[in-house]
Parts: structure tokens; C-alpha cells; sequence
């Protein structure tokens, strides 16, 4: 069974277009993880959503990747063998990238990656910090040469039910990691697309997101060194401590949700 798990905050203007994108791949379970929304995210995704589209509502906002963590969990109970994870303001034509990343699992890859900086050469000064972070986390675990600087932090990315059954689901949270922890499980990890981030169409949000954003991404890829060298896991590189929305994530939230999943308020579509 091949699922979709797509983490959703305030989307309203755009999970309609992912939902029916994903149309053409045609998923076997569509899992919509609504992430503290105010809007009319869940009556869209209602509205568009194919076939065995299921909504999950959380009244609190879970936090930065936490609905991945649920979303897989879910998937694995309903009997998914294959889970992609697509944002829910993903809106750009990727279907290409899709079947790319299933055909990458069918082929044996355990963690199927796009490499989403495959072109471009100038940089934010930032972005670059960031992508120096990636860089040397798949250094430390030896794939450098094999990934480069693509992460599951960033853009789609595809897993099997093998590496659920190696890593478990709670390091879904914390993407950096998840690639970390499954190096070390013997999972077999490739990147299987390449796209420029701009292809991805995603929401163009304010300045001061896409430093929190930033700064979250390179404390999790901390987090992933300082797990592969097996150190004391943190998020402090140099004096300095990258949280960006790291302290947001309601680990409380998601454990609650992983004991109980019949807990959950969910939507059948």
C-alpha cells in the first residue's frame, strides 16, 4: 500500500491544488495531518481529497515536522508499506518526483531523496550556513558523495515500512536525525530527483519564517552529528544554539498520539 502523508497549518489556499495533484499517482491512503488550523484547510482537503483520504485534526499546532511522525504512524497501522511525505503548500507540478521516489523505494531504497539544490550556485548567506550543516552531517555518516547536500528536511521524500520498523516513528520529527538514525539502522539511503526549490511552488512566507526555518534545519542536522559521533544530543555548534522552531514542537503532543492513535479526531473521506 502506497500512502501520502501531507502536514497541513493554514493551507487553505493551496492544499486543494496538492490534493488534486497527487490524483495522478493516485496514492492508496491520502493522510492529511491538520496542523492547528484556523482556517478552512480541513473543508478543503474534505472537499478535494481522493479516494481513502483521511484528515487528522489537531486543535493545538503540533509544531515543525511533528505531523510527519503522526501521519507515518497512522500510515504503518492502516498496513502502508511505502509513505511520501508532501507539504501541504507543495503545489508545483512534481509528479515526475513522485513516481521517481516510488520507483527508488520499489527498487530496495529504504529512503527515497530530492535533492532540491541540484543548479543553483548564490546563495543567502544563510542558506549557505544551512547547506554547510547538510553537508557535513552526510560527511559524518559517509554518504556525502552519494547525497550531497539532499536532506528529508527538504522537499518530498519517500520511506518504506522497513526503516519504520528500524528507526521508529519519533525521530520523524526531527528530519536530520531520521537520516542519521536510519545510517546506523543499515537502511539503504539515495537520492532518486532532483528539483530547484522554486519548482516545488511552495508558499513564499515572511523573512523572519524562513530565518526561524533555517536556523531549525541547522540544529537538527546538530542534532544528526552529534548523534553519529555519539555525543550528548544538542543544538549548540561554536557557542552559538541554533532552536529556530525547535522548541515549539510539542513532543507532549506527539507521545500522547503515538500511544493512542484511536485518540485521534480524524475524517474519512
Amino acid at each position: 500500500m502506497r500512502a501520502v502523508v501531507i502536514p497541513a497549518k493554514n493551507e487553505a489556499d493551496g492544499i486543494g491544488k496538492v490534493l488534486t495533484g497527487i490524483r495522478v499517482w493516485a496514492p492508496d491512503l491520502t493522510v492529511v495531518v491538520a496542523n492547528g488550523c484556523t482556517d478552512t484547510t480541513i473543508e478543503e482537503a474534505i472537499a478535494a481529497g481522493p479516494a481513502n483520504t483521511h484528515v487528522i485534526e489537531f486543535e493545538e499546532p503540533l509544531g515543525i515536522d511533528v505531523p510527519r511522525a503522526v501521519g507515518a504512524r497512522y500510515a504503518y497501522e492502516l498496513g502502508a508499506d511505502t509513505v511520501v511525505f508532501i507539504d501541504g503548500d507543495m503545489s508545483g507540478e512534481i509528479t515526475h518526483v513522485i513516481l521517481e521516489l516510488l520507483a527508488g523505494i520499489d527498487s530496495g531504497t529504504d529512503l527515497a531523496l530530492v535533492n532540491c539544490y541540484p543548479y543553483i550556485t548564490r546563495r543567502l548567506k544563510l542558506t549557505e550556513r544551512m547547506l554547510d550543516f547538510r553537508r557535513l552531517l552526510n560527511f559524518e555518516l559517509g554518504l556525502l558523495n552519494t547525497l550531497g547536500v539532499a536532506s528529508p528536511c527538504h522537499g518530498p521524500h519517500a520511506i518504506s515500512r522497513t526503516l519504520l520498523e528500524k528507526v521508529g516513528f519519533t525521530c520523524l520529527a526531527v528530519p536530520p536525525l531520521e537520516l542519521a538514525v536510519a545510517k546506523a539502522q543499515g537502511c539503504n539511503i539515495k537520492v532518486h530527483a532532483a528539483v530547484p526549490h522554486v519548482y516545488l511552488s511552495s508558499k513564499i512566507r515572511a523573512n523572519a519564517h524562513s530565518r526561524l526555518v533555517t536556523e531549525t534545519i541547522i540544529g537538527d542536522c546538530i542534532e544528526g552529528i552529534r548523534f553519529t559521533r555519539g555525543e550528548e544530543r544538542n543544538r549548540l555548534w561554536e557557542g552559538i544554539e541554533y532552536d529556530g522552531y525547535n522548541s515549539q514542537r510539542r513532543w507532549d503532543l506527539l507521545a500522547a498520539a503515538l500511544r493512542n492513535l484511536d485518540c485521534l479526531k480524524t475524517i474519512k473521506v
